[in-house]
């Protein structure tokens, strides 16, 4: 920087300072415009302050030029950069070929009220400073961003070693995993024994099921066989009547038959029509139609006593395969010795089929 130049910037109509390559002092009065030379340098350097109270009243426009740069202010608040010829319209910032050719901070320009350079300043303050003297600011700013990110590691470090205690805590707390481990085992067991046994208890079921159809079944053929038996009680004396007129009644036959192929006889015709009046020709039609319906009876019997027979069969297999059904269930429990419904143990296997038998009303030998 070589030389000043301020037009109508506050008490500066038209001001310039040729400056000396090392220390420039500037004195002069109170309120001489010291510190105006220091507002006008700043403005140029920052574009601030962006008003234009600073212009001297009465004039359109201030000037500020440092060496070969100008900064122009009007009145309507537009601001104006010229550098080497080439002219800027910044707006409110500042162009940057203004601001790297200006090279101006705090490294080299001091305000009226600011701290002593470098004397007050504290030992890390004065390696920074040196540090933007020498250009190698950019290792403070490494170190910065370094010992963020080992402050950074060294909390997420602490974060996790407490996380690692709790785990470990909570590690501890779950041992009786391997114990559980064992009991998992042994409760999947049980299911699978209680699903087996839960399906030979529905096979039971549908056996016992079966097994009440045939009784219904027998004791309504049982009734019939009853009825049967009454009609037949009923039958013994027309068939002792029957009995009695058998003779008789082939007498009577015989007769007939002489009868029809013409042979004298009539005696013994008139004879045997006596006898048909003696044994009473009502009576011997009455028992002729119970002995018919006599004879269907009995064949409705024995078609009865087959269906019987048949169910009866039926039945006995059936039997045979509930027995079975229980001797497996039976079985089973003795091989796993736990009880299928409360999952305790068993003593007594024989007393749990009894409540079976008991419970679904399965009698078998």
């Amino acid at each position: 920087m070589k030389s000043i130049k301020i037009s109508n910037f506050q008490s500066h109509k038209a001001t310039q300072l040729n400056l000396h390559p090392n220390v420039n002092i500037i004195v002069g009065q109170s309120s001489s415009g010291k510190t105006a030379i220091f507002r006008a340098v700043e403005w140029l350097n920052t574009n601030r302050p962006l008003g234009t109270r600073f212009i001297s009243h009465g004039e359109q426009q201030a000037r500020v030029t440092i060496d070969d740069i100008t900064g122009i202010k009007t009145d309507k608040g537009k601001t104006n950069y010229k550098l080497l010829g080439d002219e800027f319209d910044s707006g409110n910032n500042v162009p940057v070929p203004v601001v790297e050719k200006l090279n101006l901070s705090e490294l080299n320009i001091q305000n009226q009220l600011d701290e002593h350079f470098l004397i007050t300043s504290s030992p890390g303050e004065v390696a920074k400073t040196f540090n933007r003297i020498l250009n190698i600011e950019k290792v403070d700013e490494y170190v910065s961003k370094l010992t963020t990110q080992i402050n950074t590691t060294n909390t997420i470090i602490k974060e996790k070693t407490e996380q690692v205690e709790s785990l470990t805590n909570k590690i501890k707390d779950l041992n009786y995993l391997d114990d559980m481990q064992e009991k998992v085992l042994f409760l999947e067991g049980r299911i699978k024994l209680l699903l087996n046994v839960k399906n030979d208890v529905l096979k039971l079921s549908e056996a016992i099921k079966k097994v009440r159809g045939l009784e219904i079944d027998l004791f309504r053929d049982a009734t019939t066989f009853e009825k049967i038996s009454k009609i037949l009680k009923d039958f013994d004396t027309p068939i002792q009547e029957l009995k009695k007129c058998k003779s008789k009644n082939e007498l009577l036959q015989k007769a007939m038959n002489l009868e029809s192929q013409g042979v004298s006889g009539k005696r013994i015709v008139l004879q045997l029509r006596k006898d048909i009046v003696s044994i009473g020709l009502e009576k011997l039609i009455d028992t002729m139609t119970k002995r018919n319906v006599l004879r269907g009876s009995i064949n409705q019997f024995d078609g009865i006593a087959k269906i019987i027979e048949t169910k009866e069969n039926a039945k006995k297999l059936i039997g045979i395969n509930v027995q079975t059904s229980l001797d497996q269930y039976k079985k089973e429990l003795e091989d796993y010795k736990i009880c299928p419904i409360c999952l305790s143990p068993i003593t007594n296997v024989s007393h749990i089929i009894q409540e079976v038998q008991k419970r679904y009303e399965v009698h078998t030998s």
